[in-house]
């Protein structure tokens, strides 16, 4: 079976300079597409020469990762002092999911492996629908950090049954598009735990800019000097930092604390879910096949006459069908509790075209 590789970062803050678009050109003679804001290298065979995350923080602001035996990756770097590292950390799980500081950047780095996805399809992923995620992240919506640590709840042998989860985000009952893409396609993470979590998720509301503006006479002016300082030098995430800053001035509201869960809990509210579910599907099945049956009832006789029909043509296709029929009549015979009389016509039958190898052979392989 062949490997397959695909690599893509993406500048979002601000493309390349043309000196560093020259040097990520050469990084590889595999890329696909390189230009002031995105790079795409795919491999069938041999391996990348670099680590994806030094590209990413020397050049990029995301990088997306997958390879078809079951890796896949997620990282985002961000200035120094523009995310809130010490919350982050709570979210945080070893070998899946950590935040370091490198230089002037911190990256946070979501890494999988499923050894169950070994030799899926060789379609690449796509950086694009994730990418705004890291504005939320940014923002303090952490919706994915979440997400991200529930699928470790899955999959990860590092979360124990007794660990409590991190703090539960607003929001989760309501994925954007960007967040359903994070969670049941790259995270593939099973619908029923999510739906059970976000039960505790409040609902999420929209920040009005009214209280930040009356915030603003309450900036010190040498703050104020600050941020305009860095409007003029084009310093990425000046808009996200004021407005933290104008919220912290506001007595912007926290969150209400809550009890959190247990993980051994969760996963036993999933199973439930998952149980009753199945007790549902099951039910409907049944109602349906009850249905079917007793339609079945109505024409019997003519289902008969279509066996024989189906049988008198002599070919091999036409008997599959009268053997499919016979199936069918056979279930509704064990519904209607008529089986000594069902089988007394499948004798007659077989007695009648005993001469029919093709018939008997299937006939028997049906358990007819």
């Amino acid at each position: 079976m062949s490997e397959f590789q695909y690599y893509e970062w993406q500048a979002v803050d601000r493309p390349l300079t043309g000196a560093a678009l020259r040097e990520v050109q050469a990084l590889s003679s595999h890329m696909d597409v390189v230009t002031a804001t995105q790079a795409v290298v795919t491999y069938h065979w041999g391996d990348f020469k670099h680590d994806p995350i030094d590209v990413l923080v020397r050049y990029f602001d995301a990088m997306l990762y997958s390879a078809n035996w079951g890796t896949r990756r997620l990282a985002f770097r961000f200035p120094v002092g523009t995310i809130d590292t010490q919350s982050i950390d709570a979210y945080c799980v070893e070998d899946w999911m950590t935040v370091e500081r490198k230089g002037q950047h911190d990256v946070l780095d979501i890494y999988l492996y499923e050894e169950d996805s070994y030799g899926g399809d060789e379609q690449p992923a796509s950086l694009s629908p994730l990418i705004p995620l890291r504005q939320q992240i940014i923002d303090g919506d952490y919706r994915t950090l979440y997400l991200s640590w529930l699928a470790a709840v899955e999959k990860s042998a590092m979360v124990l049954e007794d660990d409590r989860e991190p703090p539960v985000p607003a929001g989760l009952k309501e994925l954007d598009g960007s967040l359903y893409a994070f969670a049941l396609l790259f995270l593939r993470l099973d619908p029923r735990l999510l739906q059970v979590a976000a039960d505790a998720s409040e609902d999420l509301t929209l920040e009005t800019d009214d209280g930040l503006v009356s915030a603003l006479a309450l900036l010190p002016p040498e703050e104020s000097r600050a941020f305009l300082l860095k409007v003029l030098r084009n310093e990425p995430q000046v808009r996200a930092a004021l407005r933290r800053r104008l919220g912290d001035l506001a007595g912007r509201e926290p969150a209400r604390p809550r009890t959190p869960r247990v993980v051994g809990e969760l996963l036993a509210e999933t199973e439930y879910l998952r149980r009753e579910q199945e007790r549902i599907r099951l039910e409907a099945a049944e109602r349906k096949r009850t249905r079917d049956l007793e339609e079945l009832a109505r024409r019997r006789e003519a289902v008969w006459g279509e066996v024989e029909a189906l049988i008198e043509r002599k070919q091999y296709n036409s008997y599959q069908k009268a053997v499919a029929l016979l199936l069918e009549l056979r279930d509704l015979a064990a519904y209607q509790e008529t089986l000594p009389a069902f089988w007394a016509r499948v004798r007659v039958l077989r007695d009648e075209y005993a001469r029919r190898p093709s018939l008997m052979d299937q006939m028997d392989k049906a358990g007819l």
